[in-house]
């Protein structure tokens, strides 16, 4: 999964819960990002949706990268490694 625009990186995919509690204070904040929703239908329901069991891909843009893990932080009260420490190139 990749971003519309190449100056956002995925920040990553959370359940829908958690990522409303970050979207919504990424707002607050002015935190500028993208989302790509991983629908599933179920066996039952041919229409794609978000629902509880969706999947959430947020992207945020490289120059919010420290606002948006500050954020993540305080929210969920751990550290979230960043991309150097995970050995990824930004």
């Amino acid at each position: 999964m990749t971003a519309k625009n190449p100056d956002f990186t995925l920040f990553g995919t959370y359940a829908l819960q958690d990522a409303e509690r970050l979207l919504e204070q990424f707002e607050k904040e002015r935190v500028k990002f993208q989302i790509d929703a991983d629908t599933d239908p179920g066996p039952a329901n041919i229409h794609a949706a978000i629902s509880p069991r969706s999947n959430i891909s947020i992207f945020v843009h490289r120059d919010d990268d420290t606002k948006a893990r500050a954020i993540f932080d305080k929210l969920f009260s751990i550290s979230m490694p960043s991309p150097d420490e995970l050995g990824m190139q930004t």
